[in-house]
Protein backbone atom coordinates (compact mmCIF):
# COMPACT_ATOMS: atom_id res chain seq x y z
CA UNK A 1 0.00 0.00 0.00
CA UNK A 2 3.39 2.41 0.45
CA UNK A 3 3.09 3.05 -3.42
CA UNK A 4 -1.03 4.12 -3.02
CA UNK A 5 -0.13 6.41 -0.39
CA UNK A 6 2.67 7.93 -1.81
CA UNK A 7 0.25 9.32 -4.51
CA UNK A 8 -2.53 9.78 -2.21
CA UNK A 9 -3.63 10.90 1.01
CA UNK A 10 -6.05 8.37 2.14
CA UNK A 11 -8.60 6.03 1.11
CA UNK A 12 -12.22 7.50 1.37
CA UNK A 13 -14.48 4.83 3.57
CA UNK A 14 -17.60 7.37 3.51
CA UNK A 15 -20.34 6.96 1.91
CA UNK A 16 -18.63 7.92 -1.46
CA UNK A 17 -16.13 5.83 -1.32
CA UNK A 18 -18.79 2.92 -0.18
CA UNK A 19 -20.72 4.03 -3.81
CA UNK A 20 -21.63 1.01 -5.70
CA UNK A 21 -20.48 2.78 -8.47
CA UNK A 22 -17.22 1.62 -7.34
CA UNK A 23 -17.41 -1.80 -7.31
CA UNK A 24 -17.72 -4.24 -10.44
CA UNK A 25 -18.91 -8.26 -10.23
CA UNK A 26 -17.92 -10.81 -12.96
CA UNK A 27 -19.70 -14.58 -12.52
CA UNK A 28 -16.82 -15.93 -14.23
CA UNK A 29 -17.23 -19.45 -16.53
CA UNK A 30 -15.86 -21.73 -13.92
CA UNK A 31 -19.14 -21.35 -12.19
CA UNK A 32 -19.71 -20.20 -8.59
CA UNK A 33 -17.17 -17.80 -8.86
CA UNK A 34 -17.27 -14.64 -8.90
CA UNK A 35 -14.84 -12.04 -9.13
CA UNK A 36 -14.95 -8.39 -7.28
CA UNK A 37 -13.45 -5.35 -8.07
CA UNK A 38 -13.12 -1.83 -5.77
CA UNK A 39 -11.83 0.83 -6.87
CA UNK A 40 -10.19 2.88 -4.10
CA UNK A 41 -11.69 6.11 -3.70
CA UNK A 42 -8.97 8.93 -3.00
CA UNK A 43 -10.08 12.64 -1.82
CA UNK A 44 -8.25 13.53 -5.14
CA UNK A 45 -10.77 11.76 -6.88
CA UNK A 46 -8.36 9.83 -9.17
CA UNK A 47 -9.73 6.74 -8.36
CA UNK A 48 -6.92 5.12 -9.93
CA UNK A 49 -6.52 2.23 -7.89
CA UNK A 50 -8.60 -0.80 -7.00
CA UNK A 51 -8.32 -4.21 -5.19
CA UNK A 52 -9.73 -7.41 -7.45
CA UNK A 53 -10.99 -10.34 -5.44
CA UNK A 54 -12.71 -14.11 -5.75
CA UNK A 55 -15.08 -15.02 -4.06
CA UNK A 56 -16.01 -19.00 -4.20
CA UNK A 57 -20.05 -19.11 -3.09
CA UNK A 58 -20.00 -22.62 -1.95
CA UNK A 59 -17.21 -21.53 0.30
CA UNK A 60 -19.26 -18.09 1.74
CA UNK A 61 -21.80 -20.16 2.09
CA UNK A 62 -20.12 -23.25 4.20
CA UNK A 63 -18.75 -20.40 6.33
CA UNK A 64 -22.20 -18.09 7.11
CA UNK A 65 -20.08 -15.33 5.62
CA UNK A 66 -18.26 -13.25 2.72
CA UNK A 67 -14.98 -15.27 2.03
CA UNK A 68 -12.67 -12.90 -0.48
CA UNK A 69 -9.20 -13.82 -1.49
CA UNK A 70 -7.16 -11.34 -3.04
CA UNK A 71 -6.28 -11.49 -6.43
CA UNK A 72 -4.56 -8.18 -7.47
CA UNK A 73 -4.00 -4.88 -5.74
CA UNK A 74 -2.82 -2.11 -7.62
CA UNK A 75 -3.23 1.21 -10.06
CA UNK A 76 -6.07 0.50 -12.65
CA UNK A 77 -4.09 -0.60 -15.56
CA UNK A 78 -1.32 -2.43 -14.61
CA UNK A 79 -0.45 -6.11 -15.10
CA UNK A 80 -0.69 -6.21 -11.01
CA UNK A 81 -3.67 -4.15 -10.68
CA UNK A 82 -6.06 -4.48 -13.88
CA UNK A 83 -9.39 -6.05 -13.86
CA UNK A 84 -9.38 -8.55 -16.60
Amino acid sequence: MNPFYDDHELIRLDAEGRNGRHTFVEVLEEGGVWRVCQVLADPEGHNDWQCVFRVALSRAREEGRPVLELEKLGPIGSERGAFS
